[in-house]
């Protein structure tokens, strides 16, 4: 069984032997989001590189990229909770410490620092779990009919 993917349309607009460089175009529904003013999808377009797959691929050609769904979780996990946690375990040993307020306040900082020091190591080592990939395209599918069947 497949896990659930985060699909999006793109095209290509530059490609080289090992990454392909997809163009995303706004969704039309974005204009009358109430959130289009802070979500990063709202921009008329947004450039991504992901890795080239095999296959025959040409500047213009329509592909589908797509995110599984769990990594896309785990990554908002990873980058909101461990700067939390380090602040909090920071701030709760400085506290218990018996630390005075200026002391307790700084250690917080420093934890938040170390939080943020912790994404980036675990980013480094999870990044190829989470890669956008190439998932659907014009040289995959005989037909326009069974691409749309197959993204369903």
């Amino acid at each position: 069984m497949n896990a659930p993917m985060l699909e999006r349309s793109g095209r290509i607009v530059a490609l080289d032997a090992r990454q392909l460089t997809v163009r995303f175009e706004a969704a039309s529904a974005c204009g009358a989001c109430r959130a289009a003013k802070v979500c990063a999808g709202s921009a008329p377009t947004r450039d991504l590189v992901v890795p080239r797959p095999a296959g025959a691929f040409a500047t213009g050609d329509r592909i589908y990229v797509g995110l599984r769904e769990d990594a896309a979780m785990r990554a908002a996990a990873l980058a909101y909770l461990a700067p939390l946690a380090g602040l909090g375990i920071a701030l709760v040993a400085a506290a218990l410490a018996g630390l005075p307020d200026d002391a307790i306040a700084l250690a917080s900082f420093a934890g938040l620092g170390v939080g943020f020091a912790a994404v980036r190591v675990l980013a480094r080592r999870a990044a190829p779990r989470l890669q956008p990939s190439v998932i659907g395209g014009a040289q995959f599918f005989d037909s326009p009919h069974e691409e749309l069947e197959n993204l369903r």
